[in-house]
C-alpha cells in the first residue's frame, strides 16, 4: 500500500468458518465470484492472493487464505472506507450463506493488531447461518467501534 510498515497503526479483519475446513477459491467458488463483482475493477483476487481496494483516496487489503478472507485497514480510516469494509463483509457473508451447504455454519469474525511488537486476537461477533439482518447491524456497529475507540 506504499505505506510505512508500522502494524500498530493497522488492524485485520478475519473472517473463519465453523462449518468448513477450508476457504479458499476451490472450496468456496460462489463466495469468491461474489466477492469478484464486488470489488470490480480492483480484481479479480486470484487465490491464496490479495488486491488492494481504493475508496476516495483511501485503501485496504483484501487476502484470500485457505483459513478465510482478511481485510487489512488503517486504524486512521474515514468513514467512507468503513462502510465500503462493512459492505465488503456483509457482500461476503451472504454469498456464503448461499453457498453453505452444512446451512448450519458458524462464520467468526476476529481482529488482529499489534500492541508494543505483541499480537492480540480479539471475537468481534460469531454470526450463525443464515444470517439476520439485526445480525448485520450488529457487525456493522461492532466493526465501527473498533475504528473510533480512543
Amino acid at each position: 500500500m506504499n505505506v510505512p510498515p508500522d502494524y500498530e497503526k493497522y488492524v485485520a479483519i478475519k473472517i473463519t468458518s465453523t462449518g468448513d475446513n477450508c476457504c479458499c477459491f476451490h472450496c468456496w467458488p460462489e463466495t469468491w465470484s461474489a466477492v469478484n463483482k464486488y470489488i470490480y475493477p480492483y480484481g479479480p483476487l486470484q487465490d491464496e492472493g490479495d488486491t488492494v481496494i481504493k475508496k476516495d483516496n483511501e485503501k485496504f487489503v483484501l487476502e484470500c487464505h485457505e483459513s478465510g478472507p482478511e481485510i487489512v485497514v488503517c486504524l486512521a480510516a474515514s468513514i467512507n472506507l468503513l462502510s465500503a469494509v462493512v459492505n465488503l463483509i456483509v457482500t461476503l457473508l451472504k454469498a456464503r450463506q448461499n453457498e453453505s451447504k452444512t446451512g448450519s455454519a458458524i462464520l467468526r469474525i476476529t481482529r488482529h493488531y499489534q500492541v508494543k511488537n505483541k499480537q492480540v486476537e480479539e471475537n468481534i461477533i460469531e454470526l450463525a447461518l443464515p444470517i439476520s439482518s439485526n445480525a448485520v447491524k450488529e457487525l456493522e456497529k461492532r466493526i465501527l467501534a473498533i475504528f473510533t475507540k480512543k
